[in-house]
């Protein structure tokens, strides 16, 4: 499941709802085959216009045609499958594309990557270590990273890399 957009709550008295969306393009919710809920139900929109640029959206959701209906979706987070997004270059990431890659030096596993987060300074891959249940967080710059190799789902690292996750554990 990757997380596309946030119902904020309804815009008008037909139904309208206020969508924050996550994505670079804003209207990929409407083009896209699939979205659901955290229940995994499907959910269909339809673009009516701007709330404010670039992120926030009003749209029509199928099944949907009042304002109490509208306030009952509020906070329902909307999800599509890492296929329906369009594929990157080669030294671009999905976030939710690197969970499970082992991370490893050379020939030593270091640990398998459990996800992403960003708290504000750079993106963290969280790690949990091969050798126990703990986990570390390892800033994913190239100070840190050598290559991701999409194929074998590993991402190589530096040396410092290295000692990084053995001077936090």
């Amino acid at each position: 499941m990757v997380l596309l957009a946030k119902i904020v709550g309804p815009k008008g008295v037909r139904g309208n709802i206020k969508i924050d969306v996550f994505t670079e393009d804003p209207l990929f919710l409407v083009r896209c085959p699939l979205v659901y809920n955290e229940k995994k139900e499907k959910l269909q929109f339809d673009f009516v216009g701007w709330v404010s640029r670039p992120s926030k959206i009003e749209a029509r959701c199928h099944g949907i045609s009042s304002r109490e209906q509208a306030q009952a979706l509020k906070g329902i987070k909307l999800y599509t499958s890492i296929e329906h997004l369009k594929a990157l270059p080669d030294d671009h990431y999905y976030w939710k594309e690197l969970e499970g890659y082992k991370v490893q030096f050379q020939e030593n596993l270091l640990g398998t990557v459990v996800r992403m987060n960003n708290f504000g300074a750079t993106d963290l891959l969280e790690i949990s270590l091969s050798k126990n249940a703990s986990s570390v967080y390892l800033p994913f710059h190239k100070n840190f990273i050598t290559n991701v190799c999409k194929a074998q789902h590993i991402i190589f690292c530096t040396n410092e890399a290295e000692e990084w996750i053995q001077n936090t554990n």
